[in-house]
């Protein structure tokens, strides 16, 4: 997806092994969501009807939230109610608003 913002394209990318596949060099941010890791393993047992054990093994295949945070220009958390999240991007999106107009 493209909009322009300020006279400038601005293109969202949504891809969850992004990082794993060592694409963040090829944009210029990066914004990444996170949330602790037994929040994580709960969401993955409820949505795939996966033991726990299945869970952690899934979760340990994919990059943890330290890298992530490493890797990312902006980071989410969405542990959260909705609307707490939808603030963070509110606010993360001014940001690059901020951003572009200045750079």
């Amino acid at each position: 997806m493209a909009i322009l913002l300020t006279g400038k394209e601005v293109c969202f990318i949504e891809a969850a092994l992004l990082l794993e596949a060592d694409w963040q060099q090829r944009l210029h941010e990066v914004w990444t969501c996170i949330i602790p890791e037994q929040e994580a393993i709960t969401r993955i047992m409820n949505r795939n009807s996966l033991s726990e054990e299945e869970a952690r093994k899934r979760l340990s295949s994919q990059a943890n939230n330290q890298y992530r945070v490493d890797k990312s220009n902006v980071v989410l958390c969405t542990l959260w109610d909705y609307e707490v999240t939808q603030k963070q991007v509110e606010k993360a999106w001014l940001l690059l608003k901020e951003r572009l107009a200045t750079g």
